[in-house]
This record gives structure tokens, sequence and C-alpha cells, in this order.
């Protein structure tokens, strides 16, 4: 929890994209899947997908992440 509260802080964090199509490919989910698992709108995950979501809250990259298995950590770029 120690970690979420860090990030929690951060004003931008910067999510590899590429990460979360391969969890969703390995998962075998279609975009539409994963926004409904994460509770985030298909239009916004596809944004994020395609690189260019503007100002994503940290709570959908949260939501996404849990969906998936991961933590924000684990979306991180490099």
């Amino acid at each position: 929890m120690e970690v979420t509260q860090v990030i929690k802080n951060i004003k931008t964090l910067k999510i590899d994209n590429k990460k979360i199509i391969v969890e969703r490919a390995l998962k075998n989910w279609t975009k539409s899947k994963l926004s409904e698992e994460a509770g985030v709108a298909r239009k916004t995950l596809t944004k994020i997908e395609k690189g260019t979501a503007k100002n994503v809250r940290i709570s959908t990259i949260e939501k996404i992440a849990k969906a998936l298995g991961k933590t924000i950590e684990d979306l991180k770029e490099n």
C-alpha cells in the first residue's frame, strides 16, 4: 500500500501503453472486455493504448492494472 500512496502523490505518471496491450492480449481479452472488467470507458482505454490519452487519472490506471492482475508499478515505463 505504501507504493500506492506515493504514486497518488505524483502529478504525472508515465505508463507504457504497450504493456497494457500485451497483458490484455495474454488474457485473450478484447478492449471491450478489459474496459468492462476495469470499469473504464472503452474510448478511454483505446486512447490509453494508443498513447493519445492526456491527463489520465491514476485511479483509472489503477483500475486497469487491477483488472489485469498487475500493479501500477508493473505498467510504468522503464
